[in-house]
């Protein structure tokens, strides 16, 4: 028995079973007709190990030639050596090493158990997981189900064809498999297969510093499908030419996700970042410092987000146009494929500090620099040029509830997204140089209205109303901005202004009746403002601008009630019909061609503390039928 260091023994076993490579040439040709096996078992102490050895002689002429030289696996927790992966790891107790020598390992794994899986040096060109000649479908690393706490470092799984980069993978997660850190693997040539593939929910994953490349059959480059995904950590990745996307989290919801300093390069492909339904309930998400190029549909899509979401420092260009004609986005804030758990209005995202460059397209259709629809958006200090429009803000009707209509069509849309509403978002402090709009807004409601009592947000006074969970006795919070919309309240709520010099509800030129219409009982409008758009002296009586009054209310036999609101720049500023109990307070009447007028003999409403200033009659009284009314109202 002799001591050695550990460092001399030798790792290699004659392998009987596999055929990945030839023998040396020189044994083929006869050169040389016998082989040496060397078997060595060690034991470590003081870092020598205490060795002993035996040869075994074979003749090559008796050996075929198309065997494989399989590098052994070591437990570094056991001190044991193995002639497989797939042995070690069956072999293993959780938790331990296991460490792959240099060469090739023709062989699909499957891990069982939590434990780290490394190649010996951090060169992962050098450890070779290859697929190549096994049965297909099939993936390279497979991690069975709620299998937790799993590493993987330093090595390359490459050449397994599966059946649909859904089902198989260079790394396949198959799900649960929380704590799971991939880190300086390369994931190459899949073909049918994604590079890394993991189910949801999961928690705690982690894929950086690795070369994802190539991987194909409408598969990803890194993707986690289904499922609540939180405290995801995709960073510092090389991700080329995978055939459909490359880097997606998809059909579920994500918490806690940072997304940065990854190079990406879209080839033929659909996008570069792909991601659904985050959201601020476990912690703030990040897309950042991410270099995305290729000629794909997008750049970065981020689908139904609920809050919490920063864009900021990514370089977006488009440098090759892939043939798909329709339209195509650098980045894109949209509502679709809406699952359980997705909210239905995009909303919270801010995109900053981007750098956009190229995005057109050659059909009808058209290349867009930013696109945002739904809520509380924030864009701004992002540099856009070359693109065909540089910003667009939109609210498309297209198919909704469904998914939009995306085909190649002549519109003004982006026409993946359809959100139901588009208001609220801060866009300013851009660069923008477009080939046809800088800026272009579509659909875009006046302000943001919430209901108190849901916490629901709303783009117009009217869709708030209308909403199904919207209920007598509850509180429509308008914005301190202008609403530019005809209201008709049907529901006996409080609509709420921050104040008639902050708030106001201005109806449309060519309205079809009042600004304000009150169609129900126990309705309170407070605190804002109530004209119409392009009214003044000369034209009261035009039909095309104003064919009603401020507020409207017909024909009802309950109380509304008007306060702390300015009525001006109508042809009639309250007309009351038939409608008894009426309480209008506290407001300012004012320039408009008759203050208040009362048809069909009403009670008179009280009218305290309300300030009259008009061109026309203050009050007017108009009796059917005809007959003798006094009227009471307070002078200017």
């Amino acid at each position: 028995m002799k001591n050695e260091p550990c460092n001399r023994a030798f790792n290699y076993v004659l392998d009987l079973s596999f055929s990945k490579e030839k023998w040396p040439a020189f044994l083929k040709k006869g050169i040389f007709f016998h082989f040496f096996l060397i078997s060595i078992f060690f034991n470590s102490t003081d870092g020598n190990c205490s060795v002993n050895s035996s040869i075994s002689e074979f003749n090559t002429a008796n050996v075929i030639s198309d065997r494989v030289l399989m590098p052994m696996v070591d437990n570094l927790t056991q001190i044991t050596s193995h002639a497989t992966i797939q042995d070690a790891i069956n072999s293993a107790n959780p938790g331990d090493v296991l460490q792959l020598n240099a060469g090739s390992y023709s062989e699909n794994v499957v891990i069982t158990k939590s434990l780290t899986l490394q190649g010996a040096t951090s060169d992962k060109t050098l450890y070779v997981i290859d697929g190549t000649g096994l049965p297909s479908p099939g993936s390279g690393i497979v991690i069975n189900v709620n299998v937790t706490n799993v590493t993987i470092r330093d090595l390359t799984v490459q050449d397994f064809t599966g059946s649909s980069g859904n089902t198989h993978a260079g790394i396949y997660g198959i799900g649960g498999n929380d704590d799971l850190t991939v880190t300086n693997v390369a994931m190459l040539n899949n073909p049918t297969a994604s590079g890394f593939y993991a189910n949801g929910p999961v928690d705690n994953v982690s894929i950086t510093n690795c070369m994802v490349q190539n991987n194909g059959g409408s598969a990803r480059g890194v993707v986690i499908l289904n499922g609540f995904k939180t405290n995801i950590n995709i960073s510092g990745n090389t991700v080329i030419n995978n055939s459909c996307c490359g880097i997606e989290l998809q059909d579920g919801t994500a918490s806690a996700v940072t997304i940065s300093n990854n190079t990406l390069d879209i080839g033929s492909g659909d996008n570069g970042l792909g991601i659904n339904g985050l959201n601020a309930t476990i912690g703030s998400n990040l897309i950042s410092n991410n270099m995305i190029s290729g000629g794909g549909r997008f750049g970065i899509e981020i689908k139904n987000p609920a809050g919490g979401v920063t864009v900021s420092g990514n370089t977006v260009n488009m440098v090759s146009a892939s043939t798909d004609m329709r339209d195509r986005a650098a980045i894109a804030i949209l509502r679709r494929s809406v699952l359980a758990g997705n909210v239905d209005v995009p909303n919270g995202v801010t995109i900053t500090g981007n750098n956009i460059s190229g995005w057109t397209q050659s059909s009808t259709s058209e290349g867009f620099g930013i696109v945002v629809e739904g809520m509380n958006h924030n864009v701004n200090g992002n540099n856009v040029s070359a693109c065909d429009v540089g910003i667009l803000q939109q609210q498309n009707p297209s198919n909704y509830p469904g998914d939009a209509d995306q085909s190649n069509v002549v519109d003004l849309y982006f026409g993946r997204g359809n959100s139901p509403m588009t208001c609220n978002n801060v866009i300013t402090g851009n660069t923008v140089s477009a080939l046809t709009d800088n800026y272009r807004n579509i659909g875009v409601g006046s302000g943001l209205v919430t209901n108190t009592n849901t916490s629901e947000a709303f783009c117009s006074i009217q869709a708030a109303i209308n909403d199904a969970q919207t209920l007598a006795g509850h509180t429509l919070s308008l914005a301190a901005t202008t609403y530019v919309e005809d209201v008709t309240i049907t529901k006996g709520v409080t609509v709420l202004g921050t104040g008639y010099n902050t708030t106001t509800i201005s109806g449309p030129i060519g309205g079809a009746g009042a600004t304000v219409i009150v169609g129900t009982n126990g309705v309170i409008i407070d605190g804002v403002t109530i004209t119409r758009e392009g009214n003044n002296t000369t034209d009261w009586n035009d039909p095309n601008i104003n064919n009603g009054g401020g507020v409207s209310i017909q024909g009802l036999t309950m109380s509304a009630e008007i306060r702390n609101c300015k009525i001006t720049g109508n042809r009639t500023g309250i007309d009351i019909n038939s409608s008894t109990g009426n309480n209008i307070h506290n407001n300012i009447i004012t320039f408009n061609r008759t203050g208040l007028l009362l048809e069909i003999k009403p009670i008179i409403p009280n009218l305290s503390k309300t300030k009259f200033q008009t061109t026309g009659p203050l009050v007017y009284c108009f009796w059917m039928p005809a007959g003798v009314a006094t009227c009471r109202f307070n002078q200017p």
